[in-house]
This record gives C-alpha cells, sequence and structure tokens, in this order.
C-alpha cells in the first residue's frame, strides 16, 4: 500500500523521511494513518514528475548489491564497500548524484 509521510519516522527498518512516498504493508500503512504519521496515497495519483524524488527502501537498495564474502558487498558499478549498511548508504549517496545531474 503506497503511503506518504507527514513526519519522520525511524524503525527497525530504516528512516522514513517526511512528504516521501512509500510503499508498505497494509498492516504498517494502517498504524501510520491511524497515528497521523502517514496518508494515503490514491492508487490513481500521476506518476511522478522527472522533478519528484522517489526514496527507495533499504531493502529495495539491498536487493542491488551483491555480496561477495567477509561482510563486502559491491555496488552495481564494481566499487566494494565493508558492511552492508555502508554499502547501502553508498549506493544511495550515488542515486542522489546522477539523479543532480540530471
Amino acid at each position: 500500500m503506497r503511503i506518504r509521510m507527514k513526519t519522520m519516522s525511524a524503525g527497525p527498518e530504516g528512516v522514513m523521511q517526511q512528504g516521501v512516498i512509500y510503499n508498505v504493508s497494509d498492516e504498517e500503512a494502517k498504524a501510520l494513518v491511524e497515528g497521523n504519521y502517514a496518508e494515503f496515497v490514491d492508487a490513481v495519483e500521476p506518476p511522478p514528475s522527472d522533478d519528484d524524488f522517489v526514496e527507495l527502501t533499504d531493502e529495495e537498495l539491498g536487493s542491488q548489491l551483491k555480496h561477495i564474502g567477509g561482510g563486502t558487498f559491491e555496488l552495481p558499478d564494481g566499487e566494494r564497500v565493508k558492511g552492508k549498511d555502508e554499502a547501502i548508504a553508498a549506493l544511495r549517496v550515488k542515486l542522489a548524484e546522477e539523479s543532480e545531474e540530471q
């Protein structure tokens, strides 16, 4: 289910930024909306424009990494980073830089 965060939220699965749209489980969406931390996003909402920033979850970013052993992960561009959290953060920075260049 798609929600837009009204406030920033942090939990075991990562940080959710205010104003960003996320895909979450129905249960999590209901809890966040009932707590007034988020609002539902209509399924008929137009697709984001090039100016809109859509943040990927740590899980989505993690699926782009290749574990090569010893706690080291390879980014899609071939760079190697020690630690999964560090690799996800490095990938997030690279993607942000790429979107700024466009």
